[in-house]
């Protein structure tokens, strides 16, 4: 046990007060300053709103214009360290705290508040505000919570203080798990997690410091907090604004206090230098030989100076107030004897404490009586403080004129006259409407009535009318549904409209004119089916076509539709106009109504959310679902390769839904751009492509896309598998398969050289590791012809150099499509022969897009080391995160591939391989589709919610020939695929099978680009508008589909490719030979 005057161990964020005891008014450093600080606070919560609701500036500036709110309001106002406050004091914590926050801006905020507030002003305004204010105000928030300490000591002593933590837990669980599941969504949970566990482990090692104690004060746990929030989700918004707000509160007010703090800085004695009360109890006069529970507190009585100010004694036990009083011992039974203890006494004067250390230091003196809370205020607890806001706030409200809407007043009916009402009408606009809230417990008052004072007014209010019969058309239309369904009697137009109309008088919220208004036949006065009554039409009424005569319409050509005109609703410009007055040319009125009296009528409103909710769409597991892929895989694979894949499978199943979908679907995903020239003018190039591009391509590098080709951990089987993979995500992935499938046949070009020089590069482009992969592209397109090569342009000039790649030559030309601009290295033609030799004298090389091309840790090569220029990103229909570019090759340093003026038969494994991924992206395009499609099927109710889609033939029937088409396609190249797993491999009798695969890669290509589209696109009908929609994937899939038709050669040229390849009889005779895919055996 430790006895001190004013010291002990105490955190400055402690608030604590024990149950039955008042709790000394410097503990209370949150309660409100009068007149002022209420003041100060609205002023500061309309600014703020007015930023987020009105001047919506750039987002950085809403971001530092509520940090400097915040940070001053604390200081100023809700929690001042001193009274007058010290300016100097706050400038010395207000520029570190600039500081932390643009740390916080360039971690979370900027990802999130542009996301959120974007065309939303009013719900961003609450989300973030909601949350920053109670966080600002910690002091009238969280500090009136019953806990401060998380000792079982303190937590069972105070009343509430169990059921506070447990809901605090909970609370915190719940938010923790969902932000959790919202970073997973995006594929950052393991960086997060990583940095997560280094910060408990910087904490673990603080905390076991000797002779010092781990403090996280509150302006900390932001801190730690708001880097978990930088995720565009509306509760991402919240959380920032709490955080924030918590964090301006705790510097604002305490100052940036370390993490670690030695006894002797916890304990400062005596900040105030006032006296400061002696304990009787020491070390000297302490019976250590009576257990502690026996033991008592004692200590001096008060000062016998008359004008002495104090009122008593205020002890403190381990940071809470135990005792409040006059008395001068406290036993000391109940506490711990197992561990120290901390004791402060001071000198109460009413509710002020003298010589308390920090967070109990006075902000006024004496004289301050706004400061000081009267006696009464201190033995009724909060209640009473929570009143005299209120109170204040009543008073503010009369004194400044605005309109009075206290509860009594509401129960005499005295509104008053607004003097803000709409147009020219005398009622409350935020009055409830008790048709649109028929359960509401609201008695209106009797509705005030008084004659229409201009023609206008009438007009205005018939408006409302109009909507307001509008409405009660849809219950009518329902009810002649359920009438026809029950066979019952016909409903009538006529005495259901009388029902609403008897109903409404009934209620005084109705307008109608006196029978005097009547008796002339004005031709609106009455609304009833039987004079010009609503939506009958007949004469001049509602939606009754007219020719002109308005003599007696003196409403104007109310829905006016001439067979000539623009149809309903459009008005003439020379009948003054829709629902206007007509006026005689002399300028009186004709027609016109007669006085009477009128009631109000408020139309009720149907919201978004309110009525029919159409059921989103489930999305499940995309292999466990997919209708052709398992039983396929089956038929292709031997069991034990089939064992041992398909958990891989289903697991990449549940991460394309839960992972990659919505990383794709995410605004991480954007176009690339492209910056040519620096500040200084210089040239750059430097390309940008999007982080979630980025991070989708690394997933695919991680599931082993197109490393699992070339380890052939199973065999000539390794291209099912892999290319299974492929067919699931390539419908979520933004066409990342593009540079992977160039990768690929790059790879191939190297294996086939052999282990030598290349095999580092080669297995970079095989890795795994996203960090060390490299991807390929590949260069043929010209200006003078696309797939027609023999035009090339781009010239190979040999130098004098040598590489242990091979000789070094330099290119000079324009590459007029490249789609893997962000690539690594890229193959590329180039003319070594004379132009009259067309394809013949071109040859394959190997080009660096930087050098060098391994660079060292320190180094980064710049975007045109070797001289290759980037001169615009193509405008594309689709494919919009891939980077396709237009390229000038100025110089660039390539390297030989293959034997001089053999490239053209060199790259065709590259076109081989590239068209069996277009044939496979093709189908993995059309699978989402269908998936989607008949997802849909399975929620979307028909028939008066009687019927599924799922349930009505002909539907099914549409859906049918789509999933049949996808079965075909799929079955079809997944045939192809096993040939080329069979032919790479070298399997026995793959002479006849390469033989096959050359002739039939063209046609799946075409075959699959061609069918696939018109599939996709007869799945999007089946969704009919909803399938319309961006959002759910159509276009783009679309979109991105539709490149697969023209890439890598369109149906004319596959089709001449493939009479090419018939001209060797050899192979007409390799493809003749058989008569359908291995495994299966020609048969007669």
């Amino acid at each position: 046990m430790v006895a001190r005057p004013a010291g002990g161990v105490l955190s400055k964020q402690s608030r604590t007060l024990q149950q039955g005891l008042p709790r000394c008014a410097l503990s209370e450093r949150s309660q409100t300053k009068g007149g002022a600080t209420c003041a100060a606070l609205a002023l500061n919560v309309i600014v703020t709103s007015l930023l987020f609701l009105v001047l919506r500036p750039k987002y950085i500036v809403l971001f530092w214009s509520l940090v400097c709110i915040g940070f001053w309001h604390v200081s100023l106002f809700s929690q001042p360290q001193r009274n007058p406050p010290a300016i100097d004091e706050i400038f010395g914590r207000f520029l570190p705290t600039l500081f932390v926050a643009y740390g916080f801006w360039r971690a979370a905020f900027r990802f999130t508040m542009p996301k959120v507030t974007v065309n939303a002003p009013i719900e961003s305004c609450v989300l973030y505000l909601s949350g920053f204010w109670v966080g600002v105000l910690n002091n009238l928030t969280f500090d009136q919570l019953p806990l401060s300490r998380l000792t079982s000591s303190d937590i069972g002593k105070r009343s509430g203080g169990i059921a506070t933590l447990v809901v605090l837990i909970l609370a915190v669980t719940v938010c923790a798990i969902n932000q959790v599941r919202e970073i997973r969504k995006t594929g950052w949970l393991p960086y997060y997690v990583g940095w997560y566990m280094v910060g408990g482990l910087v904490l673990l090692v603080l905390a076991l410091l000797p002779d010092l104690s781990l403090r996280l004060h509150h302006y900390i746990i932001p801190i730690i907090l708001i880097p978990g929030t930088a995720f565009p989700t509306r509760l991402s918004a919240i959380y920032q604004g709490l955080l924030l707000g918590l964090f301006l509160n705790g510097v604002a007010a305490f100052g940036y206090d370390p993490i670690v703090q030695s006894a002797a800085v916890l304990r400062q004695d005596a900040t105030l230098g006032s006296l400061i009360p002696d304990f009787f109890t020491n070390a000297t006069t302490w019976n250590s030989s009576l257990p502690l529970a026996n033991q008592t507190l004692t200590w001096g009585p008060l000062p016998d100076d008359a004008d002495s100010p104090w009122s008593g004694f205020s002890l403190l036990v381990d940071d809470v107030e135990r005792y409040v009083g006059t008395g001068m011992e406290y036993a000391l039974q109940g506490l711990n004897a197992s561990i120290p203890h901390f004791f402060r006494l001071a000198y109460p004067f009413e509710q002020l404490c003298a010589a308390m250390p920090e967070p109990w230091k006075p902000r006024n003196t004496h004289g301050n009586d706004e400061a000081i809370p009267s006696t009464s205020a201190r033995q009724s607890g909060n209640s009473n403080r929570g009143g005299s806001r209120r109170n204040h706030w009543k008073e503010r409200g009369r004194q400044n004129g605005g309109r009075r809407w206290e509860d009594q007043q509401q129960a005499e009916g005295s509104w008053g006259r607004a003097q803000d009402s709409w147009g020219d009408t005398s009622f409350k606009p935020d009055t409830p409407d008790p048709w649109a809230y028929p359960e509401a417990d609201w008695n209106p008052p009797e509705p005030e009535t008084k004659e229409p004072e201009t023609f206008e007014e009438l007009l205005k209010v018939q408006a409302h009318m109009h909507s307001d019969f509008i409405k009660d058309l849809i219950p009518f239309y329902l009810k002649t549904v359920e009438a026809a369904e029950k066979e019952e009697p016909e409903v009538k137009l006529e005495a259901y409209l009388e029902e609403m109309i008897q109903k409404r008088k009934a209620s005084g919220w109705y307008w109608s004119l006196s029978d005097s208004g009547k008796k002339d036949g004005d031709g609106w006065s009455d609304h009833r089916a039987s004079n010009n009554g609503w939506g009958v039409p007949q004469d001049n009424g509602w939606g009754a076509a007219c020719t002109g005569h308005v003599e007696d319409d003196v409403l104007g050509d109310w829905g006016q539709t001439r067979p000539q005109d623009k149809g309903w609703g459009d008005y003439a410009p020379q009948s003054d106009g829709w629902g206007a007055a007509k006026r005689h040319p002399h300028g009186r009125r004709r027609g016109g109504p007669k006085p009477g009296r009128v009631s109000l009528v408020f139309p009720s409103t149907m919201r978004i959310e309110q009525g029919f909710q159409p059921t989103p769409f489930p999305e499940h597991n995309v292999y466990l679902t997919d209708p052709v892929l398992p039983s396929l895989l089956e038929r292709l694979l031997p069991k034990s390769v089939l064992e041992d894949v398909q958990p891989d499978l289903q697991r990449l199943g549940d991460d394309v839904v839960k992972v990659i979908r919505p990383l794709a679907s995410s605004p991480l995903v954007a176009p690339p751009t492209v910056i040519q020239y620096d500040q200084w003018g210089r040239r750059i190039d430097a390309l940008q492509t999007s982080e979630g591009w980025r991070k989708l391509k690394a997933i695919a590098q991680k599931e082993g896309i197109p490393g699992i080709f070339y380890e052939r951990l199973y065999g000539e089987h390794s291209r099912v598998y892999g290319f299974a993979k492929i067919l699931l995500m390539v419908g979520d992935t933004q066409e990342v398969f593009c540079p992977l499938s160039m990768t690929d046949g790059a790879a191939r070009i190297l294996e086939q050289l052999g282990k030598g020089p290349w095999h580092d590069l080669y297995e970079r482009l095989i890795s795994r590791d996203p960090a060390k992969a490299f991807t390929a592209g590949q260069w043929m397109t010209e200006r003078p012809g696309g797939s027609d090569v023999s035009q090339t342009e781009t010239v190979a000039t040999p130098t004098s150099r040598r590489h242990s790649y091979g000789e070094v030559y330099t290119l000079n030309g324009v590459k007029w499509f490249s789609s893997a601009t962000d690539s690594e290295i890229s193959l590329a033609l180039a003319r070594t022969g004379s132009v009259e030799d067309g394809s013949r004298g071109l040859s394959l090389f190997l080009v660096p897009l930087r050098l060098p091309l391994f660079p060292g840790p320190s180094e980064t090569p710049s975007p045109v080391s070797n001289n290759i220029f980037l001169h615009r990103l193509k405008n594309k229909i689709g494919t919009h995160a891939l980077p396709t570019a237009e390229l000038s090759l100025e110089g660039a340093e390539a390297y030989l591939l293959s034997a001089l003026n053999k490239g053209v038969k060199s790259i065709t494994p590259v076109l081989n391989i590239t068209r069996v991924w277009s044939a496979v992206t093709s189908i993995g395009h059309l699978r989402k589709c269908l998936e989607i499609a008949v997802s849909y099927a399975g929620v979307r109710r028909i028939h008066n919610g009687k019927e599924l889609l799922k349930d009505n033939s002909v539907h099914v029937e549409r859906l049918a020939k789509i999933s049949l088409l996808y079965r075909a396609l799929t079955h079809l190249v997944f045939g192809v695929v096993q040939l080329m797993g069979r032919v790479e491999c070298g399997v026995v009798g793959a002479k006849d099978e390469s033989l096959r695969l050359r002739m039939l890669t063209p046609v799946v290509k075409a075959f699959a680009a061609e069918k696939a589209s018109g599939g996709m696109e007869e799945a999007m009908a089946a969704l009919g508008g909803a399938g319309y929609m961006e959002e759910n994937g159509f276009g783009r899939a679309i979109r991105d589909a539709l490149v697969e038709k023209i890439w890598e050669g369109t149906v004319v040229v596959l089709a001449l490719d493939t009479t090419r390849a018939t001209q060797d009889p050899i192979v007409i005779s390799s493809y003749t030979s058989v008569c359908a895919f291995p495994p299966f055996e020609a048969k007669d």
